[in-house]
């Protein structure tokens, strides 16, 4: 494989030494820069999901990775339908907690008292993380 870059507008290759090297980044005027930025902001993203994507498929087909493995994890989880913890929530916190979805954004804003209102009404659902070690 020839070294990897990105081809900027002006048609300029930008290789990954010049892409991740901050002294090298340091010399390149504001435009190049600009357009550097932009188009990884267009091209990273995208190829990073699919590339994620791919290792998980064949992560789950049972193929092994040297930098790539699953982590076990648990999703927790506010059933929409749960009528009663909503009101108990707009009671004592107003109608912003009920806006907050997810458990750690109630925590983070109300506070542990939260778990008391949140216990035996949660739902956990197994989860798989990919990392890169």
């Amino acid at each position: 494989m020839s070294e990897m870059g990105m081809i900027i507008s002006t048609g300029e290759k930008a290789t990954m030494e010049q892409l991740t090297d901050s002294k090298l980044l340091a010399q390149v005027d504001n435009e190049t820069l600009e357009e550097l930025k932009y188009t990884s902001k267009m091209v990273a993203a995208p190829a990073v999901k699919a590339i994620d994507d791919e290792v998980k498929r064949r992560l789950d087909e049972g193929v092994t990775f040297d930098h790539a493995q699953y982590r076990d994890g648990m999703k927790t989880e506010i059933p929409d339908s749960d009528s009663e913890l909503k009101r108990d929530f707009v009671e004592r916190f107003g109608w912003d907690a009920v806006s907050l979805k997810t458990p750690n954004k109630l925590k983070a804003k109300y506070g542990e008292v939260v778990d008391e209102l949140l216990n035996g009404h949660t739902v956990q659902t197994p989860t798989k993380t990919l990392i890169w070690k």
